[in-house]
Parts: C-alpha cells; sequence; structure tokens
C-alpha cells in the first residue's frame, strides 16, 4: 500500500518537472528603476555588453545595476538633438552606435561621450520634419535608413555621407517610399524594406536601387513589418490587419492566426515586433494584447498577457521592441509600461505538499530523496 502511494506521489512530481509550464518570472524597469520615460521605443545590446534603451524621452544606457540617460542639453551642441522619441539603434562592425528617431539621426562617440549629428542627402527630397524609423547595419557594413518622408538612404561607413536611394514601381515607374518600419537582409543577402503603401520593396544590387517586390496575392497598403525565418519564409505583419506567411519556393501565401486561442475581442491586431531569439522561438509583440511565442517545430502559439495582480507577470501589453541579449535574457520594451526583463531557461519551482490524509499516516513534508522508479504492479 505505501509503495503504491509512492509511486503516485512519485509519478506526479516527476511529470510535472518534465513537462513544466511556461510560468515566466518577469521582471519590470520603469521610472523608479532608473528608466528615464516608461514609453520604450527600440533596444540594443552593443559590442561593449552595454543594453540601450530609447524612449520617448531620452536614451538610456544600462551596465547591468544601473542607467545612464541621455538627454538634449540647449547648453551643449553635442549632446542628443532636442526632438523626442528615439525609435531606432543599430552598431555598425567598427563599433560605431547609430540613433534614429524624432529630428534625430545621430552617431554616438564613445571616446567623448557624446553626439554627432549626420546630415541627409536632400537630392531627391526636402521634407524638414525627419524622422528616421529604422536603422540597419547589413553584413557588408553598409548602413541603411529609412525615414517617414525623406526616402531611404544609405550611410558611408568611413566618410558618414548618405545617399538618398531611388524607387521604382513592377513598370519601371519612379516612385516616392512611403513610411517604413523594417529593413532585413535574407539568408541570400538580399535588402528587403517594408513600405507602408508599396508593400515589400527589394533592393536590386546591380542598378542600385530599390524596386518593388512581387509577390503573388500580397495586398500592399499597410505593411509594417516582415521578418524571415529560418525556412526562408517571409513573414508578413500589416497594421491593424492579418500577418501573413509567405514562401518564396512555392509561392504560397497563408495567413497566420495568432489569437486563434483568444476568446475575448481583439482591439487591434496590429503585431508591431517580431524577433527570433537563441533557441529558434520566434516572439510576436502586438500593439493591444502582449506577446507571443510561437514553436516552429510544434506550429503553436503561446500567449503572455499583462495582468497587475500578479506582480512578476509581463507589465504593459503594447510591445514596442524584443531583444535577447548575449547571456539570452530576453528584454520586451512596451509603449506605455516600461521595460520587461525575462530569463526562458529559468522557471519558478511548483510546490506540491502531501495532501491531509497522507499526514495522518505519519508522513510529513521532509524530503529526504528524490528517486525515478519504473511503474509495477508488486
Amino acid at each position: 500500500m505505501l509503495k503504491h502511494i509512492w509511486i503516485a506521489i512519485s509519478v506526479l512530481f516527476f511529470t510535472t518537472i518534465s513537462f513544466p509550464q511556461e510560468n515566466y518570472v518577469f521582471e519590470h524597469f520603469s521610472i523608479p528603476e532608473g528608466l528615464s520615460n516608461p514609453t520604450v521605443q527600440s533596444i540594443l545590446q552593443d559590442s561593449y555588453g552595454f543594453l540601450w534603451v530609447g524612449t520617448a524621452d531620452g536614451l538610456n544606457r544600462y551596465d547591468g545595476y544601473e542607467f545612464k540617460i541621455y538627454k538634449n542639453d540647449p547648453d551643449d551642441p553635442k549632446s542628443l538633438p532636442a526632438g523626442g522619441a528615439m525609435w531606432t539603434l543599430a552598431e555598425d562592425h567598427d563599433g560605431n552606435l547609430w540613433i534614429g528617431g524624432q529630428n534625430i539621426l545621430v552617431r554616438y562617440d564613445r571616446k567623448n561621450d557624446n553626439f554627432i549629428p549626420i546630415q541627409l542627402d536632400r537630392s531627391l527630397t526636402n521634407a524638414s520634419n525627419l524622422r528616421v524609423f529604422k536603422i540597419f547595419v547589413d553584413s557588408k557594413n553598409r548602413i541603411w535608413l529609412n525615414t517617414r518622408r525623406n526616402g531611404i538612404h544609405l550611410i558611408d561607413p568611413e566618410t558618414f555621407s548618405t545617399t538618398a536611394m531611388r524607387v521604382f514601381d513592377n513598370k519601371g515607374k519612379e516612385i516616392t517610399p512611403s513610411a517604413s518600419f523594417t529593413i532585413i537582409e535574407t539568408q541570400q543577402e538580399e535588402i528587403l524594406i517594408s513600405d507602408f503603401v508599396n508593400g515589400v520593396l527589394r533592393y536590386n544590387e546591380k542598378e542600385n536601387w530599390f524596386e518593388v517586390f512581387n509577390i503573388p496575392k500580397l495586398s500592399r497598403g499597410g505593411v509594417i513589418k516582415i521578418f524571415e525565418d529560418d525556412f526562408n519564409r517571409l513573414w508578413i505583419a500589416y497594421w491593424k490587419g492579418n500577418l501573413l506567411r509567405y514562401n518564396p519556393a512555392t509561392e504560397q501565401l497563408e495567413t497566420i492566426d495568432i489569437y486563434k486561442s483568444i476568446k475575448t475581442e481583439i482591439s487591434d491586431p496590429t503585431i508591431f515586433s517580431i524577433y527570433k531569439d537563441q533557441d529558434g522561438f520566434l516572439w510576436f509583440g502586438t500593439i493591444t494584447t502582449g506577446l507571443f511565442k510561437y514553436n516552429p517545430v510544434t506550429d503553436e502559439f503561446t500567449h503572455f498577457y499583462s495582468d497587475i495582480s500578479k506582480p512578476n507577470n509581463l507589465h504593459g501589453n503594447g510591445i514596442s521592441s524584443i531583444l535577447q541579449d548575449q547571456f539570452g535574457i530576453l528584454w520586451i520594451g512596451t509603449f506605455t509600461s516600461g521595460l520587461n526583463k525575462v530569463d526562458p531557461k529559468k522557471q519558478p519551482f511548483n510546490v506540491y505538499r502531501l495532501p491531509q490524509e497522507l499526514r495522518k499516516n505519519n508522513f510529513d513534508d521532509n524530503i529526504n530523496a528524490i528517486t525515478k522508479i519504473k511503474n509495477s504492479d508488486d
């Protein structure tokens, strides 16, 4: 009898250990923890190990212990420009840090701990209101940036001068690029850019211009995010719309419903951030509905949602940015609730206590040894 009870307890205990729930513990950073502003726009870990966090008011450098805040100083011409939000951060192969945002395009001078403004090539457009949405460094150390009304630019990594790039549609007509939130490099070393009006743009290396990437049946208007997974498939997210997955090999375009397990109404289905971690899982950050983890092996999504009644839960359901650092820690930026930190490999222990009827038979909660035994009817 006692042996059968011990077997039952052992099976329960080890089954739980073998198949743990994804009950992550989130650590939260906002103004009380030293962050300059709770609206996080961008996150980057540089080659020196520093974590940089761009917010709606100030750039933050985190050394693992505290934040150092950079803001505009009217008396210092080499401080950050006055403007506000810092939407994008990138580091080139030479260790230069680039910052872009609302009326901001600067290079960080590490030696002097200040910032050097970068002037745009105005040959193709002369919009006065500079909005740099994305800066991207490719495998050849070319520095790409896209803007709201100033087009697409290429920065020379040696002279730091910029060149405006021309864009053409499928009929060879020159067009003006629209707002763009994503620049990626595919495994075939192609540069792709999302375009809010024209869909997806592809860099023509031979002609040195961009052209509309013709994806069959793809609706062009509203594309804000593109991402390539390990299977060369393109994930395409729309503003207030669908998430699509395109396979270039088969030209198959399918709709992916990450919200199918959610029973409540989704006020805004926009997916604003897509990220692949070191274990191959994809993470999707949404505007209003929290965070989703995608397992490409099982083709399943796990949902993480903010719950104010649980202090170690995700803070904020509007996810702006996702980054995994060199130690495997995930950093998740939000639009209104600061920065979340979580170790995907570290999960809390579940505590199991003996039921009252076993305690009456001289059992207690003191565990002296643990072993795994085979099932037996003996």
